[in-house]
């Protein structure tokens, strides 16, 4: 009992330091009043039309996730999504927390070694969005859960059911979160295969190990099916949950776009550059390993090949092709722990392995000041100035009353107020997209305490081209609220 006693008194001091330090990376999220395209939509619609934002959910496989989304009825002011990105952070540290441990265990790291490590993985690109995005603030959870469930399968030698059990109930949650986030579980197991040098486990345990991740994979598109129709009645097919056809487009899409995205790793930017020496980098220290190494042969060249896109399964099995980085945290990892031991069998080839705590700490303040940069520059900084100034332009008309109809004017992509714009993540102004304007307002108004929300959630939104052209109509035009800022 003294033993488990000290045991959780180090992870809760571990976990204790790993939100700190995130917290402090992070600032940004917690101590900047904003919020971020999807932000506006989950507020207005949780406070209007629950049921639909519960059903879209449930739709696209993420029923835990659609439960989740019920935090934003609690939600009265674009200030308080500061604590949904809290928990976001609460997260993150409790998956670093999890990962210094199971790195401890199966590598020959050492403990300062692990402590880094874990921590960069939680500085990665999706996991800077996920800190900055209240609406994803589930998916760092979803991993979390999804390494808790490896565990209990790799602590589980005589195979009892009850931890089959729990390891399968945890990864089937994970998935009903959020998919690709789930796949931190090859991460997990990925570490306990290749990070020392060990032979594999008995292919028993390795069909275990996808055993629980095809029962998961089933649960979730058994919910997919029958929880929409069963709770919510007709509704049509989302495309995004349909089936890929074109195999050959999706595995060049996957290593042209995906897969080079991930091979820059802390730079959201983009860089090919970056990226092609990264995988040298990668190649170069498995190949030297695979020469000094008695038992990282073939099996294991194998096993680190298939788990890449194992890393990324779910968006490989389905027709969309977005390789937005929410959806990349398990692949960045996977790759992250890759070139970590790439570094690690490099240095001991030049005999410099005492020199692996070093190179890794300033890996870590490298990736810990292009997140802080990312986060402030490509969410907080820009989205906080959008909402000062549409509320400011907000408060400038005064025909709301009289109009007969109120028309909201797109912004353009391009105007982004932020430094670099990178998918519908980094730098995108949340006005640009169709679906956000009127729930925006509706937010704003809604804190005001006005008599128009009604009226703004029958108002028409498009561009400037299409205004129209009936009396008495008001227009609220976005772009010129970023054009405005530009010219500040």
């Amino acid at each position: 009992m003294n033993i488990l006693n000290s045991q959780i008194a180090k992870d809760a001091l571990a976990y204790c330091a790993y939100l700190v330090f995130f917290s402090i990376v992070y600032i940004t999220s917690l101590t900047t009043i904003y919020g971020f395209s999807d932000d506006y939509a989950y507020i207005a619609s949780a406070h209007t039309q629950l049921p639909d934002l519960m059903s879209m959910m449930t739709q696209g496989g993420r029923p835990v996730y659609a439960v989740l989304s019920c935090i934003y009825i609690g939600v009265t002011n674009v200030s308080d999504l500061c604590w949904i990105r809290l928990f976001s952070l609460a997260g993150i540290a409790a998956l670093s927390t999890l990962f210094m441990k199971h790195l401890k265990e199966n590598s020959p790291f050492s403990s300062s070694v692990c402590i880094v490590f874990a921590a960069c993985i939680g500085l990665m690109p999706a996991f800077q969005v996920y800190a900055a995005w209240s609406v994803t603030a589930g998916y760092t959870w979803a991993a979390f859960m999804a390494g808790l469930s490896y565990r209990l399968v790799q602590h589980n030698p005589k195979q009892q059911w009850q931890r089959f059990f729990f390891s399968f109930l945890l990864l089937g949650l994970a998935i009903c979160t959020y998919q690709p986030s789930a796949m931190m579980y090859w991460v997990f197991a990925g570490t306990a295969w290749l990070a020392s040098d060990k032979p594999l486990p008995a292919l028993k345990v390795l069909l275990t190990t996808c055993a629980v991740m095809a029962g998961a994979l089933i649960l979730d598109f058994i919910a997919t099916k029958a929880l929409p129709s069963l709770v919510f009645h007709a509704i049509p097919p989302m495309n995004r949950t349909a089936l890929v056809s074109d195999i050959g487009g999706k595995i060049t899409w996957f290593l042209l776009k995906a897969l080079r995205n991930a091979l820059d790793l802390p730079y959201a930017k983009g860089s090919t550059l970056l990226s092609i020496l990264v995988l040298i980098f990668i190649v170069s220290g498995f190949a030297v390993h695979y020469r000094a190494s008695q038992y990282f042969k073939y099996q294991k060249v194998l096993i680190c090949i298939f788990l890449v896109p194992l890393s990324y399964l779910p968006n490989l099995v389905v027709q969309e092709n977005w390789a937005a980085y929410r959806t990349q945290s398990a692949l960045t990892s996977l790759l992250l722990l890759y070139f970590t031991l790439a570094l690690w069998s490099l240095l001991k080839t030049i005999k410099a392995s005492q020199y692996m705590t070093s190179c890794m700490s300033v890996m870590l303040i490298l990736c810990a000041w292009i997140a802080h940069s990312d986060v402030k520059n490509g969410f907080a900084k820009p989205q906080s100035t959008e909402l000062r100034l549409t509320a400011q332009y907000l408060s400038k008309i005064n025909n709301f009353d009289n109009a007969a109809s109120i028309y909201f004017v797109l912004a353009r992509r391009e105007e982004t107020l932020a430094p670099f714009l990178r998918y519908d993540e980094f730098g995108l102004p949340s006005s640009s997209q169709m679906w956000l304007p009127k729930s925006l307002i509706w937010v704003l108004l809604n804190a005001r305490h006005s008599p128009n929300l009604a009226k703004v959630s029958t108002a028409g939104v498009g561009y400037a081209t299409d205004i129209p052209n009936t009396g008495n109509v008001t227009v609220f035009n976005f772009g010129d609220i970023l054009q405005q800022a530009h010219s500040q």
